[in-house]
């Protein structure tokens, strides 16, 4: 059948109008699923923002524990150190107040041990309840790993220098009536024993001062660790 100009004038219009209605259709698809994507995304980054303030305040928490730890850590090693002193240890019983002094370093150690490990054990415990913590755990994790390795070095330290501090005391103990003290210190009578004393005094006393450095470096490395976690 023969089509004429008119009737192919209005075929085209039908065709443009339908072009036009499916085109408007797709645009208008496309505007709903970029609006339901926005929304998704936005969704998405206050939950990341609410977890990274979460995981924030939980290494805050901790931070202020390891610290609380350490000073009080501190203080009790500080109490514990004025037994030691030589002139106390030749004493009637300045040897026994002395091993007593030692004993309760060593219980300071182990509930610094204790406080640090639960502190840390806390810390897992809030980071991995966050939704959408995404990395969080395992960063802190790892985190936690590398800050370890202080710890490590602390808990060795403490053993030597409690070791160290017996045979201090014991040393000076036997050669209690073979001893004066000037304003330097002792005074022995035999050249040896000066020598023997000034050996063992001088190992506890560098690890002393190495257990003050490893406290030190335990608190920087948990400021940087936490605060490289806090940017994540």
């Amino acid at each position: 059948m023969a089509v004429t100009g008119s009737e192919s004038g209005a075929v085209r219009k039908a065709a443009w109008s339908i072009g036009v209605f499916v085109v408007g259709l797709a645009i208008l698809v496309l505007a709903g699923k970029s609006a339901t994507m926005r929304e998704a995304r936005s969704k998405e980054e206050a939950a990341h923002a609410v977890a990274v303030s979460q995981v924030a305040s939980a290494l805050w928490a901790a931070a202020e524990r390891n610290r609380q730890a350490l000073r009080t850590y501190r203080g009790k090693v500080a109490a514990y150190s004025a037994a030691m002193d030589p002139r106390r240890i030749v004493e009637p019983e300045g040897a026994a107040q002395a091993r007593d002094a030692i004993d309760r370093f060593r219980a300071a150690c182990a509930e610094l041990d204790v406080a640090r490990s639960a502190s840390d054990m806390r810390l897992l415990q809030q980071v991995n309840a966050i939704p959408a913590g995404g990395d969080a755990p395992r960063n802190v994790r790892d985190a936690l790993e590398r800050i370890e390795a202080f710890g490590q070095g602390l808990r060795e330290n403490q053993r030597a220098q409690a070791d160290a501090l017996l045979q201090l005391v014991a040393f000076l103990a036997d050669h209690a009536d073979r001893m004066t003290f000037d304003n330097r210190g002792p005074v022995f009578n035999d050249p040896a024993d000066l020598a023997a004393y000034h050996t063992l005094a001088q190992t506890a006393r560098g690890l002393s001062n190495e257990e003050r450095q490893l406290t030190e470096s335990i608190e920087l490395a948990t400021r940087d660790e936490f605060a490289r976690l806090a940017r994540l």
